[in-house]
């Protein structure tokens, strides 16, 4: 069966949600530390792990993964769902870019 794994990551948390063919949320699960330690990576690793196991019991044997933010977990839970025996067909990657703002605002001038 096909599926969906979105990855929703910043700096202190990582989100991860699965998703069937219809697009109903299956499972989710999520890690959050106060600082961005060592500790987070190995925990998202097992959620990852959980997750992929928890995949194959439902029967979602094949993903397509798309990751939004700037974490650095996001390369850990990858190559976990890889390790739990799920084929990856796509890694899509929507973080938004900058452009760079709004205009600044013009000078006040002052009346003399």
């Amino acid at each position: 069966m096909q599926g969906t794994v979105k990855i929703i990551s910043n700096f202190s948390s990582t989100m991860i949600i699965v998703l069937d063919a219809t697009n109903n949320v299956v499972m989710w699960n999520s890690c959050m530390e106060p600082y961005a330690t060592k500790k987070l990576t190995i925990k998202s690793y097992e959620i990852g792990k959980e997750i992929a196991f928890s995949m194959e019991e439902k029967g979602i044997r094949k993903v397509d993964v798309i990751i939004k933010g700037p974490g650095p977990r996001r390369k850990s839970l990858i190559s976990a769902l890889i390790d739990g025996g799920i084929t990856i067909n796509l890694i899509k990657d929507i973080t938004p870019i900058p452009h760079n703002g709004v205009f600044p605002m013009k000078r006040i001038r002052k009346k003399q």
